[in-house]
């Protein structure tokens, strides 16, 4: 199977100039475009690896360079200002804007396909990197700050959409004790299996999983009501039922089984996301008063 294609956005007004970049660019990359007007939401829109901004395009380019910056969603694509003026001043202001690199008038092939490539692999670079520090070191999934940080994008995204994001809490119950007549590693495989079932429980791009806390896992679920969302608990927690990994200590079955607590919103007030964390644990919560091994919404 071929590697697709990296995907860059060329910023500009509809010109000569721009057609042949656009030629230019596609034996090696897919190329989209937009205008100056259009920038935000195209890029936002576009999953790029590479802006390429016209400094001569309608408007303020340093402008929009500080805006992409700025927006969450598209702060960590590399810009480069394309027909900057060579003096010292300039590419200063640039830079202060959030601009990784600038190519003056007019634009050489070479280099400009060079430095297209050499910010593409730096980026993907850093992305290997950030990726293993919020790698949970014991399931290999995000940690808490990845996961937070991937909610309140799908917060903000639902919130524009005005469509639900239910959140689902879970851990083993009874885990320590399991860990105190089984061993930590054998602790670690019934996290690491629960986790498998947790992934193999969800069947979207979009859902995302990830540690919420000691001993108690997250799956966020945009576009998704209280009623998809307790499915997807009960799913996952069938599965872990249907392991049947032995549990002499757990008061809730003679297997490891789990509480999961479900929390549900449609994206208001800002300060809503931390409301719908509140609900999931306090559903959680409810789950392990209850006796464990089952789903409870909040």
């Amino acid at each position: 199977m071929s590697t697709p294609k990296p995907r860059v956005l060329i910023i500009d007004e509809p010109s000569v100039g721009l057609t042949e970049l656009c030629q230019l660019l596609e034996v090696d990359y897919q190329v989209a475009t937009a205008t100056v007007a259009e920038a935000q939401g195209v890029a936002e829109a576009e999953d790029s690896e590479l802006i390429l901004l016209g400094f001569a395009a309608s408007g303020d380019a340093l402008a929009v360079c500080t805006a992409l910056k700025s927006e969450p969603t598209t702060a960590e694509l590399p810009v480069i200002l394309m027909g900057v003026p060579g003096d010292e001043a300039t590419e200063a202001k640039a830079m202060k804007a959030g601009a990784a690199d600038c190519l003056p008038h007019p634009l050489r092939a070479a280099t400009t396909l060079a430095r297209i490539k050499v910010h593409i692999e730096n980026r993907r670079f850093r992305g290997i990197l950030r990726n293993l520090s919020w790698l949970d070191a014991v399931t290999g999934i995000p940690n808490r700050e990845k996961f937070d940080e991937a909610l309140d994008s799908e917060w903000r995204r639902n919130a524009r959409n005005r469509t639900p994001i239910s959140l689902v809490l879970m851990e083993i119950d009874h885990y320590q004790e399991f860990c105190g007549q089984h061993g930590i590693q054998a602790g670690n495989e019934a996290l690491r299996r629960m986790i498998g079932a947790l992934t193999g429980g969800i069947q979207r791009a979009g859902d995302v999983v990830g540690r919420f806390s000691d001993g108690v896992f997250a799956c966020a679920l945009p576009e998704t009501d209280t009623l998809g969302a307790v499915s997807v608990g009960e799913r996952i927690r069938a599965e872990v039922n249907s392991m049947a990994i032995p549990h002499g200590s757990s008061s809730a079955a003679p297997y490891v089984t789990l509480s999961l607590g479900v929390a549900s919103l449609v994206p208001g007030r800002s300060d809503l996301l931390e409301d719908l964390k509140v609900s999931g644990e306090q559903a959680l919560d409810s789950a392990r008063k209850r006796g464990g091994n089952q789903v409870v919404f909040g």
